[in-house]
């Protein structure tokens, strides 16, 4: 009996897996010059399902305290808050990048180091996670990284 309820829950879980509906792109982590603490991660999160998803946290294994961000002009003026929540449409897609939406890698211990990587989970309100590996790119790469093409 115990073999049969084991096999049900493997079977369950394959299931489960296979049927998730939010995925990462091209995540990449910015390296940090000598003495920062803090970096930031850009990526593209895609949801392939019929309901929105919901990001409501990120951690990694390079920081101890990671955090939604977003860079917006108000009053002639660039300014960064954190963000509680963001909603990855349904059959959308949410783009983390220089200059708008990004996670912020704070009281980092170590630099972060161009070649290294960095492994980034995001949380979603529904309970589910999605964790990718992401490289550290220089400043440069970054900033010069081609922008993710918008679909929705």
């Amino acid at each position: 009996m115990k073999s049969l309820w084991l096999c049900l829950l493997l079977c369950v879980s394959g299931v489960a897996a296979a049927d998730a509906v939010v995925r990462v792109e091209s995540p990449q982590v910015r390296e940090t010059l000598p003495a920062q603490t803090v970096s930031s991660a850009y990526l593209t999160v895609i949801n392939d399902g019929a309901a929105d998803a919901v990001l409501i946290a990120a951690s990694s294994d390079r920081s101890p305290r990671v955090e939604i961000h977003e860079h917006r002009h108000d009053n002639g003026m660039m300014q960064m808050r954190k963000l509680e929540s963001v909603v990855v449409p349904a059959q959308g897609r949410l783009v983390f990048e220089t200059g708008g939406l990004h996670l912020m890698l704070l009281d980092l211990p170590a630099p972060l180091r161009v070649g290294e990587s960095v492994t980034l989970t995001l949380q979603f309100q529904d309970g589910s996670q999605v964790t990718v590996s992401a490289p550290v790119n220089s400043l440069q790469q970054t900033l010069q990284a081609p922008a993710p093409k918008h679909h929705h």
